[in-house]
């Protein structure tokens, strides 16, 4: 997992979630599956998990309990 102060994660963001002990870290999921040997030069870490520590607070996730 790469921490990044910029957002240049690529074209294709699949999730983003807030983490952490503090609930103040975004985590943000990549992919790079049909992506062209071009864009992937443009974007080599596409496929990555990136985290981004935030001034805002997340909400805690609730558990399927179903």
């Amino acid at each position: 997992m790469e921490e990044s102060p910029y957002l240049q994660v690529g074209e294709y963001v699949n999730s983003c979630t807030f983490g952490g002990e503090k609930f103040n870290e975004l985590y943000i999921t990549t992919a790079r599956k049909d992506m062209s040997d071009d864009d992937l030069m443009k974007y080599p870490k596409s496929g990555s998990v990136f985290k981004l520590k935030t001034d805002v607070v997340g909400m805690e996730n609730f558990s399927f309990l179903g």
